[in-house]
């Protein structure tokens, strides 16, 4: 992903930061050592991102994009053949492979954050919780497991979750049917074409 840079030069030194990665800025005597400072900072900044289990932020330019090319019956879509697959492979009987419930809580919850119109869905899981799950039994028990999880417990077969177990088959249930959601507006590929081509020179 290309993120913008924004360089300044001051009295005695250059200084860059980059708008997308809060926090991320580097210093340099010269041009070329803050380009050279920068870029490394921002590889650092997005590693650090990825060891904690944090989202990596989009480009301003790719979120411009998403909202631009949103189509919310086709993301819909995808989160329930995502979700569905998971719970068929990993989340039925009285064991289950408890790190698979997050795998299942997001696409669903991102559904019903669709269903209520939200916009483009957001990458943070516990965004998603806050908005669409009230408090409560439920709100808890998603709660404990995202805590177990950023505490480093491995998550793998253990006991059934009883309360978020029955949200899962319910809302798995309730979309049986058609999901009769806006298709979104019908717009050429060419410009996402490019972003991707882009992409792919970086590499």
């Amino acid at each position: 992903m290309r993120y913008l840079v924004v360089i300044e030069k001051g009295k005695t030194t250059w200084g860059a930061h980059v708008p997308d990665l809060p926090g991320c800025i580097a210093l340099g005597k010269s041009h070329g050592e803050v380009v050279e400072l920068i870029t490394e900072a921002i590889d650092f900044h997005i590693e650090g991102l990825r060891q904690h289990g944090d989202p990596i932020p989009a480009p301003a330019s790719l979120r411009t994009l998403a909202e631009q090319y949103h189509s919310p019956r086709a993301c819909a879509y995808h989160y329930l053949h995502m979700a569905q697959g998971n719970f068929r492979e990993y989340l039925k009987g009285q064991e289950v492979w408890t790190k698979k419930y997050l795998y299942v809580l997001r696409p669903l919850l991102a559904i019903q954050w669709i269903e209520r119109g939200l916009g483009v869905i957001p990458m943070e899981f516990q965004r998603l919780v806050e908005h669409v799950v009230p408090v409560g039994g439920l709100r808890s028990a998603i709660d404990d497991l995202v805590e177990r999880k950023r505490q480093g417990s491995e998550l793998e077969r253990g006991p059934r979750i009883v309360s978020i177990s029955e949200f899962i088959e319910s809302e798995l249930g309730r979309h049986e049917g058609e999901l009769l959601l806006p298709s979104g507006p019908a717009l050429e590929a060419e410009e996402l074409d490019s972003v991707f081509h882009e992409a792919l020179d970086l590499r």
